[in-house]
């Protein structure tokens, strides 16, 4: 981000998806609470919740790949947040695992 947070263009759009997605509330999608730009650093990002469970990434590099159950349990977690997502026109353009952080229960968003 360092090279666009001072480009207009990314201004932009930063400020549009923000507000997108603090407007959306489902269990599964992390909450945004502000989102902050440093000029000096040029650097910008999102204030959200934490996640003490880390990335689900992180997850499967440190502990190989999940049983069916949890495969099943958090494509359905995260299958909810993206329809509730689409229904109000909003599309990740970035669904990764990196992506996909989970709680301390293992729950996803």
């Amino acid at each position: 981000m360092p090279d666009h947070a001072n480009n207009p263009k990314f201004i932009r759009n930063f400020d549009s998806e923000a507000h997108l997605i603090a407007r959306l509330e489902h269990p599964y999608v992390v909450p945004l609470f502000d989102y902050w730009r440093e000029l000096q650093r040029r650097t910008a990002f999102p204030v959200a919740r934490y996640y003490a469970g880390g990335s689900l990434s992180h997850k499967i590099l440190n502990e190989g790949p999940l049983s069916l159950e949890d495969t099943a349990r958090i494509l359905d977690q995260i299958a909810s947040a993206l329809d509730a997502a689409h229904h109000k026109n909003i599309i990740h353009r970035d669904i990764k695992p990196a992506n996909i952080m989970l709680d301390s229960e293992d729950n996803a968003y």
